[in-house]
């Protein structure tokens, strides 16, 4: 990888962040005024972070040009291991449920890879 390509994967990362802040405060202004249940609101918050990864996978990849795969599995795996970083340090007891925390490492590793070979062919 050339210097370059981290430079657009943090570009991708950075972009997909905004992207789930700004949904999730969407869903949050949605919840003040709808009363949402607890499960229904998080699977939306897994949709809302699955969209900003698809949306920051296929912006690296598509500057990148090559190799959509590896950069969505690099993508994919930066992101959750950042998003769990800070739910941990933010002291989310939520976080440390095993099960949880694999079904969320597996969804995003397998939503940014194929969001990689997504973003390569488009």
């Amino acid at each position: 990888m050339e210097k370059t390509d981290y430079i657009h994967l943090g570009e991708g990362l950075l972009r997909s962040y905004v992207l789930f802040v700004i949904l999730i405060l969407c869903l949050a202004l949605t919840a003040n005024f709808i009363s949402i249940k607890i499960n229904i609101s998080n699977v939306l918050i897994l949709i809302s972070s699955m969209l900003g990864l698809i949306y920051g996978t296929i912006y690296a990849t598509r500057k990148i040009k090559r190799k959509g795969w590896l950069i969505g599995l690099i993508m994919g795996t930066l992101y959750i291991t950042i998003i769990l970083g800070v739910s941990i340090i933010s002291g989310n007891k939520n976080t440390l449920n095993m099960n949880s925390v694999l079904l969320k490492m597996v969804l995003s590793i397998a939503t940014g890879t194929l969001s990689g070979m997504l973003g390569i062919n488009l």
